[in-house]
């Protein structure tokens, strides 16, 4: 990232490194050879007791700053500015407050994400903080948020004082997101904006807010529908795309134990489903120490067929994993009919006697895997279709023995889940 100090059209003054953490998240800022940021950010991750993977990819909590030396001087060590960011339900940064609480900026955004910016003080909302906003504070009117500059909950003369010091002549407006005394590159969805181009940098592709589409093909080809430049099939009010490749499913959670981690519960449930055709992940209830396995391998077979551009590990084939997670809790809430295996940890490799419970916990499983919105995705929707089909036909089976023979049943059923 380079900055035109002098504006001379040279853009080889200043080279400033960003620093990203595993999940591709921008951790860090440093300026040429500094050995000391000039910014760091803070995410939320919920689970885990703050160190889980729940919370959405550009969900921000904080930026530190070292402000007082100046964005193009060296940074000195201390990043002595703190503001919070606020973001609504489909994480657009809509307004920036100090580690005091007192508000700085808001954003409004047009439905696929040119920002217009709102200076604190802006009590018309024209984009312009001048002497009228101050005179409309000093009137005392009945209480508007716009107006309370301190965010107490109250309008006073120290609101006044305070737009009158900070803000007073401060212009934003269309297509600017935000102050040069604050710096914010967070806006619509969280992403990285590039004021100098009024795009959104999203990881693997570039955002053209004012067309509404991408301003390259997806690198996964179709996974999103026939127009590979569209964004989120068209539904950009409730969805979006934090990787750049494909819409961000909503309607199931990870669940605070998805970590990635390997338990020595885990290995047993690789032993089970290798011999299936694919990695494994558990469920395991403490008062039983019973032992039930998701092969989510077989998922991802599933996902090879519909679309073949898939990467292993998609989020789509997480989400189902996670669904086929909800069967096998199913069977311990049903007091322990999931079968353990032998002291190696696997030889039993098909579920037997249990009829009525699959029954059941395929209904659970059926259930998780209609909550997954694909927001017009429609390789998404062909993918849930199949893995439907499957789950029902397998309910069916299952269910049809319960009604006939209940839980006596001593045949093999389903052991290719």
């Amino acid at each position: 990232m380079f900055v035109d100090v002098d504006v001379d059209g040279d853009v080889n003054d200043i080279k400033y490194h960003r620093v990203y953490n595993d999940n591709w998240q921008q951790v860090a800022v440093y300026r040429a050879d500094d050995d000391d940021p000039k910014e760091l950010f803070l995410y939320h991750q919920a689970g885990l007791d703050g160190s889980g993977g729940s919370s959405y990819i550009d969900a921000v909590v904080l930026r530190q700053k070292n402000d007082n030396s100046g964005w193009t001087n060296a940074a000195d060590g201390t990043l002595e500015q703190r503001y919070y960011y606020c973001q609504n339900w489909r994480a657009d940064v809509v307004a920036i407050v100090t580690s005091a609480g007192k508000m700085m900026e808001w954003v409004k955004y047009s439905a696929y994400g040119v920002p217009y910016g709102l200076p604190a003080g802006d009590t018309d909302s024209n984009a312009v903080t001048n002497q009228t906003d101050v005179d409309n504070i000093d009137a005392g009117p009945a209480y508007d948020v716009r107006y309370d500059a301190n965010l107490d909950g109250s309008i006073t003369a120290a609101d006044s004082s305070r737009v009158s010091t900070n803000f007073l002549g401060v212009s934003l407006g269309w297509d600017a997101l935000t102050n040069s005394a604050v710096g914010n590159r967070r806006g619509y969805a969280g992403y990285e904006f590039d004021e100098a181009v009024s795009k959104y940098h999203v990881r693997n592709r570039v955002l053209d807010s004012h067309l509404g589409r991408w301003t390259r093909r997806d690198p996964l080809g179709y996974v999103d529908g026939m127009n590979v430049y569209e964004y989120v099939g068209s539904s950009a009010i409730n969805a979006t795309d934090s990787k750049g490749t494909e819409c961000d499913l909503f309607g199931t959670q990870y669940p605070d134990d998805w970590d990635g981690n390997k338990t020595a519960t885990d290995l047993k449930c690789d032993v089970v489903c290798k011999k299936l055709g694919g990695a494994g992940q558990s469920v395991c209830t403490d008062k039983d120490k019973l032992l039930c396995c998701a092969c989510t391998g077989n998922l991802d077979k599933l996902i090879r067929r519909k679309a073949p551009r898939y990467p292993i590990g998609s989020k789509i084939s997480r989400i189902l994993g996670i669904c086929a997670l909800k069967h096998e809790a199913c069977h311990g809430d049903d007091g322990g009919s999931c079968p353990s295996p032998d002291g190696d940890g696997g030889a039993l490799i098909s579920r037997t006697d249990i009829p009525c419970s699959e029954c059941k916990c395929y209904g659970a499983e059926i259930e998780c895997v209609k909550g997954v919105e694909c927001n017009g995705s429609k390789m998404c929707e062909s993918i849930l279709a199949a893995r439907l089909k499957s789950l029902e036909a397998s309910q069916k089976r299952n269910c049809d023995i319960c009604k006939k023979f209940g839980d006596t049943w001593s045949g093999e059923i389903d052991s290719k889940k």
